[in-house]
């Protein structure tokens, strides 16, 4: 396991010395830009983490390791919400609309994650991260082989190792940061001592705090505990080995710690399998004989329209592309793996990279409807295309349409990078992507040269997700994608995959 430390100026790398069974800190880097300054650009943002993780790289191999992220405080956001008794839905309402009523304009811009623990049972705690800066850090980790297990605020871990009378002391640049977890709730304070920016304020909480020197805040002792970034990196291991509660926003439930304890509520993602027993959903029909005629006339419609919110059926998406596996080695650069499902592997990540292509090209605004599938690419514009053809070899050209603007050809296939050789689970990657406003998706059950697979459709409505996604899918050689189309009447994008297990 590796644990990184994310604070506004630099990113930290420690390590695990097996032979001594201690952490140490590997390598440090400094931003290029602090992250604070261009948290609201994302990419800016993304070029900063991306050549962060570019400069540890050439120092540690980042491949195929599992990580957490531990995230200061100066990056979040706490707001407090006073808890009525009210039901789970009613809460998660009320802390909704006092986050919208505090951000306002802003608030499609964060995502957060909550807590109520016992020592103050009216009182939910609630940590705001940007979506930005979430989604880039998980973008850009995972684009270089990191699985990430936990991303946690720093706060969190310090509140875990501290009393309700005490106060966990973390240091930020110039900053003092300082946490406390009491009977009336959660507190934040924030002090510096400099000439410049001389101050002791409270930023949230009920508790109050006469300031302090800074001497005593250097220095642990009863009331105040100071925490180094070793410190909190060994006290996430020991935490982690004990699951120890912490708020975590990977794989996110809402209130997440409820007097204590990890909340049970979990994201469940519901398949839709071929066989559905009809009767069991009208078991209380009256008559019975009145109700199966109703539900054959019933069946017929939804089986008509049963994913028609997204689009598409994916059931006509399997029939279209569905083919026996050829050798198609003559037709790379480079020989391919003995694995029965390189070929979708390599269709796959062709027609992502077409898709791609045409999309960011010159003629990108000018499309209306792009789709790739079963390794051909079909496009129509609202303007002439035909200059996308200009490197498409002539015998793979299949339709030119002057008057509608269509075109379509084969495309070229070719190896995915060895870097994509990595695996991930379907409920991880829903975890990783649902979350993320203007998503829908549907699961499937379905076979793929006789082994059950899950058949997943994704709904995408704004380009800069599809790119976030589709980077992640290219990432896994066990994600196949089948089909993508996009609608520019409605600014959608379906994306279908065939997950192996």
């Amino acid at each position: 396991m590796l644990y990184f430390i994310v604070h506004n100026n630099t990113l930290s790398l420690f390590k695990e010395n097996s032979e001594k069974d201690l952490l140490n800190l590997h390598s440090k880097i400094t931003f290029h830009h602090p992250l604070l300054s261009c948290i609201n650009d994302s990419k800016i943002l993304n070029n900063v983490i991306s050549q962060a993780l570019d400069e540890l790289n050439e120092k540690e191999l980042l491949e195929n390791q599992d990580a957490s992220i531990i995230i200061s405080d100066s990056l979040l956001s706490h707001s407090l919400v006073v808890n009525d008794g009210k039901s789970d839905s009613e809460l998660a309402q009320k802390i909704k609309d006092e986050l919208q009523a505090k951000w306002r304009d802003l608030f499609d811009n964060y995502f957060y994650i909550s807590e109520n623990k016992k020592s103050s049972k009216k009182t939910i705690h609630i940590v705001e991260i940007n979506h930005y800066l979430k989604d880039k850090i998980k973008l850009n980790f995972n684009n270089f082989g990191i699985d990430i297990k936990s991303l946690v605020p720093m706060s969190s871990i310090a509140l875990s190792k501290i009393k309700t009378t005490q106060y966990g002391v973390i240091k930020s640049k110039s900053d003092y940061l300082i946490f406390n977890y009491s009977r009336k709730g959660f507190s934040f304070f924030k002090a510096n001592y400099t000439s410049k920016g001389k101050m002791f304020n409270r930023i949230v909480g009920f508790n109050s705090l006469s300031k302090v020197s800074e001497a005593t805040l250097k220095k642990s002792n009863t009331k105040f505990r100071f925490f180094s970034d070793l410190d909190i990196v060994e006290n996430l291991s020991h935490m982690i080995k004990n699951s120890v509660p912490m708020l975590n926003f990977i794989n996110p439930v809402g209130v997440q710690i409820v007097d204590g304890s990890l909340y049970e509520k979990k994201k469940t993602f519901t398949k839709q399998t071929d066989t559905k027993n009809f009767f069991y959903h009208f078991r209380n029909a009256i008559a019975a004989l009145l109700t199966l005629a109703v539900l054959l006339v019933a069946l017929q419609i939804v089986n008509q329209t049963d994913l028609k919110e997204l689009d598409a059926d994916f059931v006509t998406v399997l029939e279209e592309v569905e083919e026996k596996v050829v050798d198609i080695t003559p037709e790379l650069n480079k020989p391919i793996s003995n694995s029965r499902f390189e070929s979708y592997n390599i269709k796959s990540y062709a027609m992502i990279d077409a898709f791609q292509s045409v999309l960011d090209s010159s003629y990108g605004e000018s499309i209306d409807v792009l789709s790739v599938v079963n390794g051909t690419l079909s496009a129509q514009g609202s303007v002439d295309i035909t200059g996308l053809l200009i490197d498409v070899d002539p015998n793979s050209v299949k339709e030119i349409n002057l008057s509608e603007n269509k075109i379509s050809y084969k495309i070229d296939l070719f190896s995915p990078p060895e870097d994509n050789q990595n695996s991930m689970s379907i409920s991880n990657f829903l975890n990783s992507v649902v979350d993320i406003k203007n998503i829908d998706f549907k699961l499937i059950d379905g076979t793929l040269l006789d082994e059950k697979v899950d058949n997943l459709i994704l709904r995408i409505e704004q380009k800069d997700m599809f790119e976030n996604v589709i980077n992640q899918i290219k990432g896994y050689d066990n994600f196949i994608v089948r089909k993508i189309s996009f609608k520019r009447s409605d600014n959608s994008t379906h994306i279908y995959i065939t997950v192996l297990s």
